[in-house]
């Protein structure tokens, strides 16, 4: 791919991202076009080979958790309790996949990028989300990704911060009892490294 075609496709893409977490998107973030740019140079240098690159079928959503984690974005929706899983049926390849949402909305095919593809059917999302602070314990259990990850945010703040009682803390957000994100807190690492004061 040459890179007046990977600028080319970079760019729409940007703009895609823009439409759904922009100020005026589906999902108002208040994501500018530079944060929007500067997540999506982070998601693209974890592609080993740019040859695969496929932009009409990047996650938005990994974007999108870029831009929560790493520049302190919030998700709009915060008081909302209900999250749907979709279930969807590109219209163009036939393939199917399915996305957690807010409400039932229409997305775009991961695997050819047809835009809009509308949900065949939808169910109340079982998932369980619950955070937790390496000397605390649990602070945070909810069926609310938007609760989780926000909570998740703010610890990892505190615990990067080192004030307070998760100051140097490692935060630990589950998803179904497995690790969906990790922070290790400096407090581990010494630990790991034997520099911890063990007086």
């Amino acid at each position: 791919m040459k890179i007046a075609e990977i600028a080319k496709r970079t760019t729409e893409f940007v703009v895609y991202v823009h439409d759904f977490y922009g100020p005026e998107g589906i999902y108002p973030m208040g994501a500018t076009i530079r944060t929007i740019c500067d997540a999506t140079q982070t998601l693209l240098e974890s592609v080993e080979d740019w040859k695969e690159i496929q932009f009409d079928s990047l996650d938005r959503e990994r974007v999108r958790d870029i831009m929560i984690h790493e520049h302190g974005l919030v998700f709009p929706g915060e008081g909302h309790q209900s999250m749907f899983v979709n279930h969807y049926k590109c219209y163009k390849c036939g393939k199917t996949w399915t996305d957690t949402y807010e409400c039932q909305v229409d997305d775009d095919c991961p695997h050819c990028g047809a835009r809009h593809c509308t949900p065949e059917h939808s169910e109340d999302c079982p998932m369980r989300y619950q955070v937790v602070v390496g000397n605390i314990g649990t602070v945070t259990d909810t069926n609310n990704p938007v609760d989780a990850r926000r909570d998740y945010g703010e610890y990892k703040r505190q615990s990067e911060s080192g004030y307070g009682r998760a100051g140097g803390e490692t935060v630990t957000l589950f998803k179904d009892g497995e690790i969906d994100l990790e922070h290790i807190g400096s407090n581990d690492i010494e630990d790991e490294d034997g520099l911890a004061d063990n007086s």
